[in-house]
C-alpha cells in the first residue's frame, strides 16, 4: 500500500497537468479516496482525490463530474471539477507502483459533519432539512 508521502509526491507531479503551481501539499483523509488539500499561490485552494483503483471505473467518474456540475447549476455549493490541460477531468498517477485515476475539484469550505452532541443536533438537523429541499429541486 503507497504511503502518504508517495500519495503527497504524486500530487506534487500531477499539480502542472491541471495549471496548479502549488505552495503546500497535505493529506485530508485516506479511506475509498486519498483527498489531499493543495494550496496554489495566486489559484484556489483545491482538493485533489485519488479514488482507491478498481472502485470507480473511469465512465463513472465522469459521470460524477456532471452530475456535480448540474447541481451546481441548481445554485448548490459543490466542488466544481478542474479540468487537466490536456484531457478530460482525470489523470492517471502513479503512487507507489499502484496507477490511481485522480481529479481535482476547487474547494469549498465547510466542515464534515459528525455524530453531534445535544447542542449541535437541531442545527445539524436544520442542516438535512436544507439538503433535502435542494435536492427536491432537482429534476431530470
Amino acid at each position: 500500500m503507497p504511503t502518504e508521502d508517495q500519495f503527497v509526491e504524486a500530487a506534487w507531479l500531477a499539480a502542472p497537468r491541471f495549471g496548479l503551481e502549488p505552495v503546500s501539499i497535505g493529506l485530508l483523509s485516506h479511506s475509498e479516496n486519498v483527498v489531499l488539500a493543495v494550496a496554489a499561490g495566486d489559484g484556489p485552494r483545491v482538493a485533489r482525490r485519488l479514488p482507491r483503483p478498481g472502485y470507480n471505473t473511469i465512465d463513472e467518474l465522469r459521470s460524477e463530474v456532471a452530475w456535480v456540475r448540474s447541481l451546481g447549476a441548481f445554485g448548490l455549493p459543490v466542488p466544481t471539477a478542474v479540468p487537466p490541460v490536456d484531457r478530460d477531468h482525470y489523470v492517471a498517477v502513479d503512487v507507489g507502483g499502484v496507477v490511481h485515476q485522480g481529479g481535482v475539484v476547487v474547494w469549498v469550505a465547510g466542515q464534515p459533519l459528525g455524530a453531534p452532541n445535544e447542542a449541535e443536533a437541531a442545527e445539524v438537523g436544520a442542516h438535512y432539512g436544507r439538503i433535502g429541499a435542494a435536492a427536491a429541486t432537482i429534476r431530470a
